[in-house]
């Protein structure tokens, strides 16, 4: 609850795999939706944001 109302989660220095690293993933965006608060990560390198786009259906960037 003491977590500010807009997360970030900065994925600069390291990479999305696979499916059990976006699978991890999902529970905490849905943790903080459920505290009312926005969470964002950033920083995909290109493959990694594609692979995230594809495994989660989100069109936009990261």
């Amino acid at each position: 609850m003491e977590d500010p109302n807009d997360v970030v989660i900065d994925f600069t220095q390291t990479q999305i795999w696979d499916a059990s690293t976006v699978a991890a993933l999902d529970p905490i965006e849905i943790k903080y939706r459920n505290l009312g608060k926005l969470v964002r990560f950033k920083g995909f390198d290109e493959r990694s944001a594609a692979l995230y786009r594809l495994l989660t259906g989100h069109v936009s960037g990261n």
